[in-house]
């Protein structure tokens, strides 16, 4: 995600010098790439899940590449969440969709996330943290139907504005 927003960067880095127009827009082309690219690994993520039993050459190809490359959902579960929690993005609702997606795809990089965070954190902040990421998956499906998803969305929103009270660098 934050490939394609530098590479709009270096692109676009002349626009920095003209005026404050010009810096506007390349924020809001920043906020959209950042939405397209949460979206393609929403898709991506998705697929995965939806796939993951079935032998088809697609299926088989992303295997192998997550095979090569292991750490690649975990990479990407981690990213999704410091841009929910740690930046004051505008956007932040098109990061929550594919967390969802790759936590399904994937519940071992949700896990290895949450416990990095977590073991980051002041004693008392251990606990209200495994308390906070408990309620985030209370009741929600394995499943990336729209009313699951959207209650997975609301969840996460309310787990991020919970978090950031207490959460520390």
């Amino acid at each position: 995600m934050y490939v394609c927003v530098y590479i709009m960067y270096v692109l676009l880095n002349d626009l920095l010098i003209v005026n404050d127009y010009r810096l506007l827009l390349l924020l809001f082309i920043e906020l959209t790439i950042c939405a397209q690219c949460a979206s393609a690994v929403d898709n991506l993520a998705t697929y995965i899940f939806l796939n993951q039993s079935k032998d088809k050459p697609t299926v088989n190809r992303i295997r192998a590449h997550i095979q090569f490359e292991p750490d690649v959902l975990h990479q990407l579960m981690s990213t999704l969440f410091n841009t929910l929690l740690f930046t004051s993005q505008a956007n932040h609702w098109a990061v929550t969709r594919p967390i969802l997606s790759l936590l399904l795809a994937n519940e071992g990089s949700y896990t290895d996330y949450q416990t990095q965070l977590i073991s980051t954190q002041t004693p008392e902040n251990q606990e209200r943290l495994r308390e906070e990421f408990a309620k985030l998956t209370l009741e929600i499906q394995r499943s990336v139907e729209l009313a699951n998803r959207d209650k997975f969305t609301q969840k996460l929103t309310m787990f991020r504005l919970n978090v950031r009270h207490f959460l520390t660098l």
